[in-house]
């Protein structure tokens, strides 16, 4: 019962961490009650996920030394202490760089990784489904902090959006802190062994290694760029507000299922083929995007996919790593690949709302989406047997 409890844990922490990528619909509120500019709310995100996956690298080894419990100890005092700054920022833009973007960010690495490791621990030999159930809390956080701005603000219309961020870091910090007591695992033998990085254990400039930072940079990268701008982009094709609103929510949809069923499919069919799959759906909704059209169902599915395919990052490279350098390794060595998503959630959403800023447009950033998505799977298959090696 306790492996199942963790699991649990682990989902629920996951589902707090998740609200980062329902980022888009405090965008309307930071323009217009901060008079931000939309490249600016955009790198207050970017910054949130460029220190999320850079402090996954120290979080993985204080985790292997300390166990989950602590690490996700630190990560929710990080998380709480960010939302509670942003309170009291008073809208200032660099105290929300520091708080949402530093804190949070430090805060959401330290929790996550120990959501990775916990689950793939507790059922080695279902690491793909079980992993993927937990991160799929991360994919449905946009889904409950959505629906949770949207209950507070009929019941306080009149609440700012700092105020907000004071509400969201008490629950989070509520929930995560309850959920930390379960989130453990049972010691193997070889389990308090030191773990050493150094060369034997992985090289920055090896193919294999290359390949997959890369390709993890290429899919996360144009996923990110739209989960970032997603509310405002669908504002910006003609769609009405509750639509675009609906818009998070479908993309979140696809994020949580796509983390599930990727991680069945893989331990099905093999991680290869799943990936050469996922990046081709991801491909063909956003080049599908200026098809759509008036009709509700195709915005939809579209943004369903777009969220499914997108997904698929964060259960594949999880296990492509422990395939390629064991399960035991998989929380000092994948926080370094992750790096690539840091990377790409600083630029992505940035460019994004850069782009839109100088064109008033959308349609420059869904072409270099959607070409970067291209990029990564063409990288990736012509790259196989290195990788494999």
């Amino acid at each position: 019962m306790s492996r199942f409890l963790a699991v649990v844990s682990a989902f629920l922490i996951m589902l707090c961490l998740g609200g980062v990528y329902a980022w888009s619909i405090f965008v309307p509120m930071l323009k217009k009650q901060l008079n931000y500019s939309t490249s600016q709310t955009q790198l207050i995100v970017g910054l949130t996920l460029g220190v999320f996956a850079s402090s996954m690298i120290f979080a993985g080894k204080f985790q292997k030394k300390y166990g989950p419990q602590w690490t996700a100890f630190i990560g929710v005092a990080f998380l709480f202490s960010g939302y509670y700054l942003a309170f009291l920022s008073q809208g200032s833009f660099i105290l929300l760089c520091l708080s949402i973007g530093l804190l949070c960010g430090i805060g959401t690495g330290f929790c996550y990784v120990c959501c990775l490791v916990v689950p793939a621990k507790n059922f080695p030999g279902n690491k793909g489904l079980s992993t993927g159930i937990a991160v799929g809390g991360f994919g449905a956080g946009a889904i409950f902090l959505t629906y949770a701005i949207k209950y507070l603000l009929a019941i306080q219309p009149e609440s700012t959006v700092l105020e907000l961020f004071r509400i969201i870091g008490t629950a989070y910090g509520i929930i995560i802190s309850i959920c930390i007591i379960f989130l453990k695992y049972k010691e193997t033998v070889n389990e308090n062994i030191e773990v050493i990085v150094e060369t034997s254990l992985f090289s920055f400039t090896e193919k294999r290694f290359v390949i997959l930072f890369l390709t993890m940079f290429a899919g996360t990268f144009s996923g990110l760029l739209i989960l970032g701008n997603a509310k405002p982009m669908a504002v910006s094709m003609g769609y009405s507000e509750e639509i675009a609103t609906r818009g998070i929510t479908l993309l979140a949809i696809g994020n949580m299922t796509g983390r599930i069923f990727w991680g069945w499919l893989m331990d099905k069919i093999s991680i290869d083929r799943t990936l050469l799959i996922a990046y081709l759906v991801l491909f063909i909704s956003i080049a599908f995007i200026h098809f759509m059209g008036p009709a509700e169902w195709v915005f939809n599915l579209v943004f369903i996919l777009i969220g499914l395919g997108f997904s698929s990052n964060f259960v594949l490279f999880a296990g492509k790593t422990a395939q390629l350098y064991s399960i035991n390794k998989l929380g000092i060595v994948y926080p370094y690949i992750f790096l690539a998503y840091g990377i790409a959630g600083i630029i992505g959403p940035f460019v994004g709302g850069w782009l839109f800023d100088i064109n008033q447009s959308y349609t420059a950033a869904l072409i270099i989406s959607a070409i970067m998505t291209l990029a990564g799977l063409i990288l990736y298959q012509v790259s196989l047997k290195r990788i494999n090696r």
